[in-house]
C-alpha cells in the first residue's frame, strides 16, 4: 500500500492541473487514512487536493469526500476527561 500511495502522489505531481492529478491526490489521502493509518499524511493530501486549481464536484459547496474530515480529527484527538481514582 505504501508503494501505491507513492505512485498516486507521483501521478498527482506530474499532472497538478488535470483532473487525474486531483483524483490521484485524493486516492493517496484515502490510502494513507484507511489502509496505512497515517492521518497526518492523509490530511496533507486532502488539503493539497482542496487547494488544487482543478474544479471538482466533490469540493463544491458543502460536499466533501467522506474521509476528508476524519484526518483532522485523528491528528488532533480530543483528550478524554480524567476519571476520579477510587
Amino acid at each position: 500500500m505504501e508503494r501505491t500511495a507513492g505512485e498516486y502522489q507521483a501521478l498527482a505531481q506530474a499532472y497538478p492541473d488535470r483532473k487525474q492529478g486531483l483524483l490521484a491526490q485524493m486516492a493517496a489521502g484515502r490510502i494513507y487514512l484507511k489502509r496505512l493509518n497515517r492521518p497526518a499524511d492523509a490530511l496533507r493530501c486532502y488539503e493539497a487536493a482542496h487547494a488544487s486549481i482543478v474544479p471538482h464536484p466533490d469540493w463544491q459547496g458543502h460536499h466533501r469526500p467522506r474521509g476528508s474530515r476524519n484526518p483532522r480529527k485523528r491528528c488532533n484527538p480530543q483528550p478524554l476527561p480524567a476519571a476520579p481514582v477510587s
